[in-house]
């Protein structure tokens, strides 16, 4: 990554798997830079986290720049994460 696309990174979409310790503190650091913010959890919580809009895991990867996996590896999230679900990805995406 050249140094001019770390501007480009920063102001950048950001989508969340997993919405535990981990992926709430990724949110948190990813709003105060200034990034928009997407999560897919399998328990969203809108109420409690009225700044933060929760979607589905293909609408998330459509639209992220920048996807952070923050999410346990079970049975259930080891294929989570596949060769036709990074084909919804921006081609710009990192």
């Amino acid at each position: 990554m050249a140094a001019a696309d770390i501007g480009a990174v920063v102001y950048a979409g950001t989508g969340i798997v997993g919405f535990g310790d981990i992926g709430r503190a990724t949110a948190k650091i990813a709003a105060a830079f200034g990034m928009h913010v997407v999560v897919h959890t399998r328990t969203p919580d809108p109420q409690a986290f009225p700044e933060i809009r929760f979607v589905a895991l293909e609408e998330l990867l459509e639209e992220a720049d920048v996807v952070s996996l923050s999410c346990p590896l079970t049975p259930e999230t080891e294929e989570l994460i596949n060769a036709e679900r990074l084909g919804l990805m921006k081609k710009t995406a990192y």
